[in-house]
C-alpha cells in the first residue's frame, strides 16, 4: 500500500504550517494497475494522544481528486494543536477490481480488462508536523447561536439548520477563524458530520469557511466584532423521532480572540481578554473564602472587575 499526503499539489510533504489543509491519500498495487472497491480506513492519534477516526474515499469529494481511480483520499481536519500527528492507515479488500485509468499501453492495443482481485488487508502509517494553529477557546459565553429555519434531507434523514450565529455586544471580543460548532450528543441528538472533538470532549463539525465568507459578504472582513452576526446554511444534525431538535442547552462555539496573553491583566484573566468578567471574580471569591487569597488582594481584583463593567 503507498500511503501519502497531498497538499497544495505537493505529495510526501510531512511539516505543514496552519491554514495549510492536509490531505492523506492512499493506493495499491503501485501505480498500475490501480484497485477500486476497496474500504480504507483511517485513525490520526493526536500530540495529547487522541484518536480520531476518519473514512478515505475514492469518491472525488473531501479531498480526492478523481472517483473510481484506485486512490483513496481524505481532507483530515482534526487539527487540535501543534505537534505530531501520527495517521494509521488500514486498507481492506473484498471484492475490489483492478483498474486501468488514465494508463496508455506504450505499444497501443486495448487495456487490459478489469478482474477480481484476491482479498487482502494491508496497514501503513506516517507522521505529519503540524505548527502555527491559533489558540482558539471555547467562546460560547460571548456568543449565540440560533436555528432560522429546518429542513429535512430525504437523502440522509438528517435534519439541515439555517444557523445564525452572533458575537454578543457585550463580549468585548472580536473572534476570528476557526470557527467550531459542537453539540453535545444526547440520546436524541447529535451531528450528522464530526470533524474533530474539542477540548470538553463534544463532537463538532467546523463551520470556519461558511462563517468567514458570510463575514466577507456582509462586512468585507473574515472577522466577527462585538455585535456582528451572520447565518449560515448547511448545519446537518441527526435528530432520532425526525422532530425539530432542541439545541438551547447542547451546543457551544469555539472560536480565537486574536487578542493574546500580553492583554491579561490578572492571574484571573483566564481568557486574556483584559478584563475580568462575572466567572473570573466568582473564581476569586470563591478562592477568597476558602482562605486561598488574602483581603486585599480580592479587593484589587473587585475593582478590576468593576473597571470592566464600565
Amino acid at each position: 500500500m503507498l500511503l501519502f499526503t497531498q497538499t497544495n499539489g505537493d505529495t510526501q510533504t510531512n511539516t505543514l504550517a496552519w491554514p495549510t489543509p492536509l490531505v492523506v491519500s492512499a493506493s495499491f498495487g503501485g501505480a498500475v494497475p490501480a484497485i477500486t472497491g476497496a474500504v480504507v480506513t483511517a485513525v490520526a492519534t493526536c500530540p495529547d494522544g487522541t484518536e480520531v477516526p476518519f473514512e478515505l474515499c475514492d469518491n472525488g469529494e473531501n479531498g480526492d481528486k478523481e472517483a473510481g481511480d484506485g486512490v483513496y483520499s481524505a481532507e483530515f481536519k482534526g487539527f487540535t494543536e501543534d505537534g505530531e500527528y501520527r495517521f494509521d492507515v488500514e486498507g481492506k479488500n473484498v471484492s475490489g477490481m483492478t483498474c486501468w485509468d488514465g494508463y496508455s499501453p506504450s505499444e497501443g492495443g486495448d487495456l487490459p480488462a478489469p478482474k477480481q482481485v484476491e482479498p487482502f488487508v494491508r496497514r501503513k502509517s506516517l507522521t505529519v508536523q503540524y505548527d502555527g494553529l491559533p489558540e482558539f477557546i471555547n467562546a460560547t459565553r460571548y456568543t449565540g447561536t440560533e436555528f432560522a429555519s429546518w429542513t429535512l434531507n430525504r437523502n440522509t434523514g438528517a435534519m439541515t439548520g439555517s444557523l445564525v450565529v452572533s458575537n454578543q455586544p457585550t463580549s468585548r471580543k472580536t473572534l476570528i477563524a476557526p470557527f467550531w460548532y459542537a453539540v453535545t450528543e444526547t440520546v436524541n441528538v447529535f451531528l450528522a458530520k464530526v470533524d474533530g472533538y474539542t477540548d470538553d470532549g463534544d463532537p463538532y463539525v467546523n463551520i470556519t469557511d461558511k462563517v468567514e465568507a458570510a463575514l466577507m459578504a456582509k462586512y468585507g472582513r473574515k472577522s466577527m466584532a462585538p455585535g456582528e452576526w451572520v447565518a449560515i446554511d448547511g448545519v446537518e444534525v441527526y435528530s432520532r423521532d425526525r422532530s425539530i431538535p432542541d439545541m438551547t442547552a447542547l451546543w457551544s462555539l469555539w472560536a480565537d480572540p486574536p487578542a493574546g496573553a500580553e492583554r491579561r491583566i490578572d492571574s484571573y484573566d483566564r481568557d486574556s481578554d483584559g478584563v475580568l468578567d462575572d466567572e473570573e471574580i466568582l473564581l476569586a471569591v470563591e478562592h477568597w473564602e476558602a482562605l486561598d487569597m488574602d483581603d486585599e488582594a480580592l479587593l484589587k481584583r473587585i475593582a478590576l472587575w468593576k473597571q470592566g463593567e464600565e
